[in-house]
């Protein structure tokens, strides 16, 4: 049976949630279409996700360490 590659995911830079630091994930997905920014806001991170169809690339400032107290 040969893979069929309808979804990927990654982290492109930082892979620790530190606070103060930016995260860069990519998603390849058949699934999901979506076209423009979309923009999360969070007590921990803001995440501006830039989408282009199954493309979704995801910029994200950790504001405070995310298994921090609260």
């Amino acid at each position: 049976m040969e893979p069929n590659w309808h979804r990927i995911s990654t982290t492109l830079l930082d892979r620790d949630d530190r606070e103060g630091t930016l995260s860069v994930f990519f998603e390849y997905n058949l699934g999901h279409w979506t076209i423009g920014p979309r923009i999360e806001i969070d007590h921990s991170w803001f995440d501006l996700s830039l989408d282009f169809g199954p493309l979704e690339l995801s910029f994200v400032y950790w504001r405070r360490r995310l298994n921090a107290d609260q």
